[in-house]
């Protein structure tokens, strides 16, 4: 093997184990943890976790398959954690070809120029800081994003050159995640295949990440009306337990979130607390999800198999008829759904028709639901 996992990684623990010891290296645990197919979260010095990891192997080198790195090209990857996968794609694109890996975060940057250096990769760099502003005017081949966005940069478009690929892991306003690969045409990247996903959410530059859970009961329509809200209908998504409900309506949150700008996720119960770790997709005891028009006063609220209304009845019929809508169309997931993305709101190639807007930072994003025989 050219370039072992195991070399990248100093320590680790998986993701869920917050509060066990890290494994160490030299340690008998050390090389079959590393092998197992799993993500590996890297840890500091003091034993504290970054906010980063090296995403499971299979999962990785399948989007490196989809990314197609030819000999000669130049690569960007985006969030390059300690090299590993910078290393991977050196050896792909060849001596005549380059590959950029930036890290925001000091310490994994650090390990992985030092890493690099060890291989002897003379056709790789490392670069520290944020990756939108630290390449300057260089444009790339591919580009390859290994932690989750919400607010995208137009200069994700811009980095690119024409008929270049990117991969980009998504964050929706719900639990789901979807990763795109996307080409460049014009000033528009236009999904061509797309595939669930869970990566870490990526840091921003004064080192904190997003959270799009919202505490219930600091809503504006759930605080004047829980005291009268009496309208509910029971909605288990087929489900005989309250976690295996949560399971089942994930797909639903991710169809949700991209037709309706009312989506929400909510905290129950969890007020006045600060959620260090939470399951991957969400606690059913505390996970909920609903519609907020917040101008009508209406709120819509799933949680734990039942949907309750709360103020004016827009937000509740209009969750139902999603429901319906979604249930219609066979029940996608996120991987479904096609996107484009194109800059401060310009239509992307084909028009809007059919297509739901979202705009985030100064991008939008225009989703579609593919025809059943295109989604995978």
């Amino acid at each position: 093997m050219r370039y072992p996992r195991h070399e990248f990684v100093e320590r680790f623990k998986f993701p869920g184990e917050h509060f066990m010891p890290p494994v160490e290296r030299g340690t008998t645990e050390f090389l079959p943890g590393g092998y197992q197919n799993r993500p590996l979260m890297y840890v500091k010095d003091d034993g504290s976790l970054y906010e980063a990891s090296s995403s499971e192997p299979a999962f990785i080198f399948h989007l490196a398959q989809l990314l197609n790195a030819q000999d000669g090209q130049s690569v960007l990857e985006i969030g390059c954690g300690t090299g590993w996968l910078v290393a991977v794609l050196s050896h792909l694109v060849g001596a005549r070809g380059t590959v950029v890996g930036v890290e925001i975060q000091s310490g994994l940057a650090r390990q992985a120029a030092r890493n690099i250096k060890r291989f002897g990769i003379e056709n790789a760099e490392i670069i520290e800081g944020n990756a939108f502003e630290n390449v300057g005017q260089r444009k790339f081949d591919r580009v390859i994003v290994t932690a989750s966005m919400y607010d995208i940069p137009s200069a994700v478009i811009d980095i690119l050159q024409e008929g270049g690929l990117a991969i980009l892991p998504i964050r929706s306003r719900g639990l789901p995640e979807e990763v795109h690969l996307l080409r460049k045409v014009g000033s528009c990247l236009t999904s061509e295949t797309t595939r669930l996903c869970k990566f870490v959410a990526m840091v921003d530059p004064d080192g904190t990440t997003e959270d799009h859970f919202q505490p219930l009961d600091r809503n504006a329509t759930y605080r004047a009306h829980c005291a009268d809200a009496n309208i509910e209908r029971e909605l288990t998504f087929d489900g005989a337990s309250p976690k295996e409900m949560l399971w089942r309506a994930l797909p639903f949150t991710s169809y949700l979130a991209k037709v309706d700008a009312g989506f929400r996720q909510f905290v129950v119960g969890r007020i006045g607390t600060t959620i260090t770790s939470h399951p991957i997709f969400g606690d059913p005891s505390w996970t909920a999800f609903g519609l907020a028009y917040d101008r009508e006063e209406s709120l819509a609220v799933w949680h734990a198999g039942r949907v309750t209304r709360y103020g004016a009845p827009t937000a509740f019929q209009s969750f139902l008829k999603h429901y319906d809508d979604w249930c219609a169309v066979g029940k996608p997931s996120g991987f479904a759904f096609g996107l484009a993305i194109t800059a401060n709101g310009s239509a992307p190639h084909g028009g809007v028709a059919g297509r739901f807007r979202e705009d985030r930072a100064d991008v939008s994003l225009w989703w579609h639901l593919r025809p059943q025989e295109e989604r995978l």
